[in-house]
């Protein structure tokens, strides 16, 4: 741990097999990524950034019929934090495709957060490719 120097925010995501639905589901039982969150929980403990922000697949909402999700934010709020979390979708930002994921969200003080509001004109990969593309 002492090779992490010390920052303000933290930034990441831990490894979402273990909680895909196309996955095994083995959720904390998978040790060799099912764990990783508390590896992350460990380093908050250590460094104390004054906020973070994690992301990880929609489904780890509902894994364990819920218990998981509520693991994790215990274990976040029992370090100090206030928690906001949203499944957010890329195609309600501006990107053409649809990618949900969970957006957890801390703050070592009571701040107010609140997520970004969708766009209103979705684009279509037919937006965003180029239409006259020459060979080389």
């Amino acid at each position: 741990m002492a090779k992490i120097p010390d920052f303000d925010i933290l930034l990441g995501g831990f490894p979402c097999q273990a909680f895909s639905i196309i996955g095994k589901k083995n959720g904390f039982n998978n040790e060799t990524s099912g764990t990783l969150f508390f590896e992350i929980e460990r380093i908050l403990k250590v460094k104390r950034p004054s906020a973070f922000m994690l992301e990880n697949v929609r489904n780890l909402t509902a894994h364990d019929g819920g218990q998981t999700f509520r693991v994790i934010t215990e274990h976040l709020q029992n370090l100090g934090y206030t928690i906001y979390s949203k499944v957010l979708n890329a195609l309600d930002y501006g990107l053409p495709q649809k990618r949900e994921r969970i957006i957890i969200v801390g703050f070592s003080e009571n701040v107010f957060f609140k997520f970004p509001t969708p766009v209103l004109n979705r684009k279509t990969l037919s937006d965003i490719l180029e239409q006259d593309v020459s060979r080389r």
